[in-house]
């Protein structure tokens, strides 16, 4: 069984540093993460925390428009840790944002096997726990529709009842390469970039991540509470779906909801807040999201989100998503452009 690669995440947009603000507006560049575990929430076994086996070349995985899969950062000019690439499914990560315990089978070329690919070609992927309640059940593919739209690397969807390679996020609901996928101490499945928003995740002292059954009842609760308080039964403002676990708008009083992974792909503000073991990441929909926002919304969604795939029209001076018009395009067309409602005008203007 082999991982789909319908798409390199080196054949992506222009790279750029993702924008991270803390919980009191101000500005930073980067998440401050943990120098052994490379990720922002939870606490982790820091028994021994010394690493001194970090890779100190460059490979070459980091070339221009490529960002790491967990932290979503470029590989910096002057970082210690550079980009490594797994053989299998093409992660890429900064070192420390994948290993955590200082053992980085890593070969000379900065290639390695990830936690998943290994699953799969052993097939086997842990013994699973059997407090089934808390678990997250097997994801259906995800609509072509949605604005959080995977990049081609995804892990299959087993054809046999081998539990432990069905390989998706318990957080997200995601088969993506991207976002970094760990396995947990439960015989399931995590994205190390989900991780970062739940306050009591942590990474054992065999590298697995650990999700207290706490974590389920804590985001069940709060869901709860949502829908008795405003009716609503909330849903990702990016994929769509209910399912997983979701996070809140950090604006307060907003009723919007994501995913972590998808606000990571459609590009939401992170905001950055202190917990008592710690940083976890929060995100803003795309209509609180400093910088997401278009001067303009799209007409047929009604967000300002994903500007540079807006489109505006000459005719009427609305703005329209590429993904949101039927049937989509999927790029900026050269020249002028006119909506349905204006195409008639576009006509009787190109002929003149």
């Amino acid at each position: 069984m082999e991982v789909e690669k319908l798409a390199s995440k080196e054949e992506g947009g222009p790279g750029k540093k993702r924008k991270t603000i803390d919980a009191d507006g101000r500005g930073s560049d980067d998440l401050q993460v943990d120098a052994t575990s490379g990720v922002a929430a939870g606490p982790v076994d820091t028994m021994n925390s010394e690493i001194d086996t970090k890779p100190q070349q460059r490979y070459g995985h980091g070339c221009e428009g490529t960002l790491c899969d967990v932290c979503f950062m470029d590989e910096g000019e002057d970082g210690d840790t550079f980009f490594v690439k797994c053989r299998g499914c093409l992660l890429v990560v900064h070192s420390d944002c994948y290993f955590a315990d200082g053992d980085m089978p890593i070969d000379d070329k900065g290639l390695f096997d990830c936690d998943a690919c290994r699953a799969l070609k052993e097939g086997y992927g842990g013994k699973v726990k059997k407090n089934s309640n808390y678990f997250t059940p097997s994801p259906e593919p995800l609509s072509k529709y949605i604005e959080a739209k995977s990049d081609g690397r995804n892990y299959p969807t087993p054809t046999d009842k081998n539990v432990a390679l069905d390989i998706f996020c318990q957080l997200c609901a995601r088969r993506d390469v991207s976002g970094g996928m760990k396995a947990t101490d439960a015989g399931k499945w995590v994205h190390l970039a989900c991780m970062m928003t739940c306050r009591e995740a942590y990474i054992d002292f065999k590298g697995r991540v650990v999700l207290p059954s706490k974590m389920y009842r804590r985001a069940k609760q709060e869901l709860d509470e949502f829908h008795r308080k405003t009716g609503m039964k909330p849903a990702c403002q990016a994929c769509c779906r209910n399912s997983a676990v979701l996070l809140r708008c950090a604006e307060e009083k907003c009723h919007a909801h994501l995913h972590p992974l998808c606000a990571e792909i459609a590009n939401r503000e992170r905001v950055v807040t202190a917990v008592d073991n710690g940083e976890i990441i929060q995100y803003r929909c795309a209509k609180h999201s400093d910088g997401g926002l278009h001067a303009h919304s799209c007409v047929i969604c009604g967000l300002g989100n994903k500007w540079e795939d807006m489109l505006g029209c000459v005719g009427c001076g609305r703005w329209y998503h590429l993904f949101c018009l039927k049937p989509q395009l999927e790029g900026v067309p050269d020249g002028d452009w006119f909506c349905s409602d204006c195409h008639e005008i576009g006509m009787l203007g190109a002929g003149k």
